[in-house]
């Protein structure tokens, strides 16, 4: 088996047909701390890189901790050095908030395209994320201009930080 097969064997178990063209490929040798992949087919930025000792089959294993950038839950995995992981597409977007419905689903603008987005829901997950709706609700209720960062990242979507106008 020559080394390209190897690797093509030793891919972390992502599901590519669900993700199509919103990752791109990189090795487990090749991230380091700070960086974002995806880990048990969330977006996770590492907080904790180290190499193993030389595994049973003579390669050495990497050991991957990262914390999931929406729920902030930490996730821990081991990877050959040649696996290939997926990083993860990003976008964070800008947008005003116009109203919010009774099941917490805002009305959004998008500063710069100037489109609308009614599928966003108050962030409700941690402690932080209610924290935030908290205060754009308060900003609602007050009548101040208030816009919201989204972050995009695999399919998902979450307010992530709110500025007040």
């Amino acid at each position: 088996m020559n080394k390209l097969n190897k690797m093509t064997n030793s891919v972390d178990k992502f599901d590519n047909n669900l993700f199509a063209g919103m990752t791109f490929p990189t090795t487990a040798n090749e991230v380091k701390r700070g960086n974002v992949i995806c880990i048990n087919n969330r977006p996770c930025k590492i907080i904790e890189y180290n190499l193993r000792k030389i595994g049973r089959h003579g390669n050495p294993n990497a050991y991957i901790a990262g914390v999931d950038i929406f729920t902030k839950r930490r996730i821990e995995k081991m990877y050959v050095l040649n696996t290939i992981l997926q990083i993860p597409s990003m976008v964070r977007r800008e947008y005003s908030i116009i109203s919010i419905n009774d099941n917490d689903i805002c009305c959004l603008l998008d500063v710069e395209t100037k489109e609308m987005n009614n599928e966003i829901k108050l962030p409700d997950e941690t402690e932080h994320d209610i924290e935030i709706a908290k205060k754009i609700k308060n900003f609602i209720t007050e009548g101040k201009p208030i816009n919201v960062f989204v972050l995009y990242a695999l399919n998902i979507e979450k307010i992530t930080d709110i500025k007040e106008v």
